[in-house]
C-alpha cells in the first residue's frame, strides 16, 4: 500500500525542488488564477489552476510546471496508455539530459514529469569532450539534503575553491576526482527520482480508478461486501480478496475491502490535485451514494437471516462505511473554494444491481452532499447508539464533512438552510452532554454555528446577500435550541469548552435576545456570572504561580474579561 512508501526520500525530493526554484518566479506567479490554455507551453505560477484535459509538464529539478492544449495526435495515441514511458530525448547539442514519464487520462490532464540535469558546457573532461554538468549547482542542491540522506549517499566531497566561496584548493587530479564523485552522486539521485515517479506519481490515476471501482462494486452488490467485511480487520487486507496471479499485474492496486478503499481514498484526497482528479474521474457520485441508507439496506437482509443479531452487526458495518465516506467528503472539499459547487451538485442514486435496466422506480430523486448529510443527521438524532463506537464516530465525521462544505460557501449555506439543516444539526446534540464524546461533539457543533454566524456578519453583504437574507440566515442558527446550547456548555467543568461557549454566546446573544424571552437573557447572565465566580475562586495563587485549578493567571484574566464583556452585552 502506498502509505508504506519511503517518505524520507520523498522529503528530499521536495528539498531539491525548493532549492532550485527561483524566488523571482515565486513572486511573479504568486496570485492564483486559471490559465487560458494555448497550443504553446505556458509557465504556471505556484497557485495557478488549469482546466481539465491539458498537457502538463513538471520539471522535478526546478519545480516549474508548464501547460498547453493536447495535440490531436497526443490525444489519439496516448489516452489509453496509463502509465506510458516516453523515450528519452536529448537536445541537439547534447547539453541537456531529460528523462520523461508520461501519465495520461481520457478525463484528466496529460502529465509529463521531467528531471533535468544542470548544464554549463564550460568544462572539458579528460578526453577533451565538453562536460555538460554544472558541478557548483549540483553541489548546492545536494548539500541542502537532510544529514541522514547525505550519509546514506556516502557524504559529499569538499567543494573546490574554483567552484564557489570555498577556500579548499585542489590539484587538477583532485578536482577531477571531485567531479567524478559529484557526477556519480547526481546521476544516482536522478535515477532515484525517475524510479519514484514511475512507481508512484505515474500510477496515481490508476490508483484512483481502482479505488473508485471498489466503490462502484459495493454500490452494485452491497450484500456481498457487507458479508465479507470484518470490522476486526480494520487495518488488514482480506486474504480471500487477493487477485489471481494471472491478473496480479493489472489488478495489484485493488482493495476489495470497502473500508480499506475509503481509508486510502481519504489519505490521497488530502492533496488538492488528487481531490480534483477523483471528482473528474467520476468518483464523487459513488462516494455520496455511500451516505444514503437506501443503498446499503435494500439488499442486505436475506429472508433467512433477519435475526436481531445479524441486523445489529450489519448496522454497525454500515455505520462504519458511512463514517469513512463522510470523512472522505470532508477531506476532499476542506473549505476549498474551487470545490464549492460539489456541495450542492445533484446526483441520482440507483438501487443496487439496477444501474442499467432503465427502471425509473429504481432511481432516487436528485440528491446532494448537503441533503444526504442532513438525512444522516436526522437519522442519528432519532437513533439509539447502544454504545457502538461507529455510531458516534459517524456523527463526528458527518459534522466534519458539513464543516468543509458550509464554511465560506454561500450556495451550500442557502441549500442547508432551505432543507432545514440548522434545526436537524442542533437536534443531534444529546440532552445529556456529560460524556467526553458528547462534549466534543457538542462543542464542535457550536463552533460550526459560531463560524457561520460570524462569517455572515462580517462578509454576508459583500458576498451579495441582502440585509434581510443575512438576518434570516443568522436566525436559523439562533433558534431556541441553538441559543440554549452555549448555556449548557458553560455548565461543563472544562476550561477550553467553556471558553468556546463564552465566545459563541458573545456571537449569538444579540440575535438570541431578539427572538427569546427575558428568561433566556437571565439564564445566560446567571450562567456567565457562575463561571466568573468559579474562575476567581479557583484563582488563589500557589507557590507555582498558578491557581488551584492550574490555570495561568494571565489566561484566567483573559477568560474573566471575556465573560465580563459578554455579560455587559446581555445586561445593556
Amino acid at each position: 500500500m502506498l502509505r508504506s512508501t519511503n517518505y524520507t526520500f520523498f522529503t528530499t525530493i521536495l528539498f531539491i525542488t525548493v532549492f532550485l526554484g527561483q524566488r523571482e518566479q515565486f513572486a511573479r506567479y504568486a496570485e492564483a488564477k486559471e490559465i487560458v490554455a494555448t497550443s504553446e507551453w505556458t509557465l504556471l505560477g505556484e497557485n495557478d489552476t488549469v482546466p481539465a484535459g491539458l498537457h502538463i509538464k513538471v520539471d522535478l529539478t526546478t519545480g516549474q510546471k508548464w501547460a498547453k492544449l493536447v495535440d490531436e495526435k497526443e490525444d489519439g495515441d496516448t489516452m489509453n496508455a496509463i502509465p506510458v514511458e516516453a523515450e528519452v530525448t536529448v537536445n541537439g547539442d547534447a547539453s541537456t539530459s531529460l528523462s520523461v514519464v508520461s501519465t495520461t487520462s481520457s478525463s484528466s490532464s496529460v502529465w509529463d514529469v521531467v528531471s533535468e540535469v544542470p548544464v554549463s558546457g564550460d568544462d572539458e573532461d579528460d578526453s577533451g569532450k565538453k562536460d555538460s554538468y554544472d558541478y557548483a549547482a549540483m553541489y548546492r542542491t545536494l548539500s541542502n539534503l537532510p544529514s541522514d540522506e547525505k550519509e546514506r549517499m556516502g557524504g559529499l566531497p569538499e567543494l573546490p575553491a574554483s567552484y564557489g566561496t570555498s577556500s579548499v584548493k585542489l590539484t587538477k587530479k583532485e578536482k577531477a576526482a571531485f567531479e567524478k564523485k559529484m557526477k556519480a552522486l547526481w546521476e544516482a539521485r536522478q535515477e532515484e527520482i525517475r524510479k519514484f515517479q514511475e512507481e508512484v506519481v505515474a500510477d496515481m490515476p490508476k490508483i484512483l480508478r481502482a479505488r473508485i471501482d471498489v466503490l462502484k462494486s459495493y454500490v452494485r452488490d452491497p450484500s456481498t461486501h457487507l458479508r465479507k467485511l470484518d470490522l476486526n480487520k480494520d487495518d488488514e487486507y482480506l486474504e480471500e480478496d487477493t487477485p489471481d496471479e494471472a491478473e496480479e499485474e493489472d489488478e495489484k492496486y485493488y482493495t476489495l475491502d470497502i473500508i480499506e478503499a475509503l481509508k486510502d481514498i481519504e489519505y490521497h484526497l488530502s492533496d488538492i490535485d488528487m481531490a480534483r482528479d477523483f471528482y473528474t474521474l467520476g468518483g464523487w457520485p459513488y462516494l455520496l451514494s455511500l451516505l444514503s441508507d437506501s443503498v446499503h439496506y435494500r439488499a442486505v437482509a436475506p429472508v433467512n437471516e433477519t435475526s436481531s443479531e445479524f441486523m445489529e452487526i450489519t448496522a454497525e458495518k454500515i455505520n462504519a462505511i458511512q463514517m469513512y465516506a463522510a470523512w472522505v467528503v470532508g477531506t476532499a472539499v476542506k473549505n476549498t473554494e474551487e470545490f464549492h459547487g460539489w456541495a450542492t451538485e445533484k446526483v441520482i442514486l440507483v438501487e443496487p444491481g439496477k444501474e442499467n435496466d432503465g427502471n425509473e422506480d429504481a432511481r432516487s430523486e436528485p440528491l446532494s452532499a448537503i441533503s444526504l448529510l442532513i438525512s444522516s443527521l436526522k437519522a442519528s438524532s432519532s437513533a439509539v447508539s447502544g454504545g457502538k463506537k461507529y455510531f458516534n464516530m459517524e456523527r463526528q465525521k458527518n459534522l466534519y464533512a458539513l464543516g468543509g462544505l458550509l464554511r465560506g460557501n454561500r450556495s451550500a449555506q442557502r441549500h442547508f438552510i432551505e432543507l432545514g439543516g440548522p434545526d436537524a444539526l442542533v437536534k443531534t446534540v444529546s440532552e445529556s452532554i456529560e460524556s467526553a464524546v458528547e462534549r466534543k461533539y457538542a462543542s464542535r457543533t457550536l463552533l460550526l454555528a459560531d463560524d457561520i454566524i460570524a462569517d455572515l456578519v462580517l462578509h454576508g453583504i459583500e458576498d451579495g446577500l441582502s440585509e434581510e437574507d443575512v438576518k434570516n440566515w443568522i436566525h436559523k442558527f439562533t433558534s431556541p435550541g441553538w441559543c440554549d446550547l452555549p448555556i449548557r456548555m458553560l455548565g461543563i467543568s472544562n476550561v477550553p469548552i467553556r471558553e468556546k461557549a463564552i465566545q459563541s454566546l458573545g456571537t449569538m446573544s444579540p440575535y438570541c435576545i431578539e427572538s427569546s424571552e427575558d428568561a433566556w437573557r437571565k439564564e445566560a447572565s446567571d450562567a456567565l456570572k457562575k463561571v466568573q465566580r468559579e474562575l476567581m475562586q479557583g484563582g488563589m495563587i500557589t507557590n507555582g504561580g498558578e491557581g488551584e485549578d492550574g490555570l495561568n493567571p494571565e489566561y484566567r484574566k483573559e477568560l474573566v474579561d471575556l465573560a465580563a464583556g459578554v455579560l455587559d452585552g446581555l445586561t445593556s
